[in-house]
């Protein structure tokens, strides 16, 4: 991942994002943890937002999408 992506939290997105599609496969917390490399709360919080919100627009208003440098 370019150190571009990771300061604009573009990293952050896609990652959560891809917890939002394998969880809609199927998969459990544990498993999107162990293949995101996310503690279990993390991945249970991300899930429940998007799930609340129905899109990924908060991310970026709660700062879950990253820091800025």
């Amino acid at each position: 991942m370019s150190k571009e992506a990771e300061r604009d939290g573009a990293y952050r997105v896609a990652k959560r994002l891809r917890a939002v599609v394998l969880n809609a496969e199927g998969r459990t917390s544990g498993e999107l943890a162990a293949v995101l490399k996310a503690p279990r709360s993390k991945i249970s919080e991300w899930l429940a937002r998007y799930q609340a919100d129905g899109s990924t627009a908060s991310w970026k208003d709660a700062g879950l999408e990253g820091r800025r440098s």
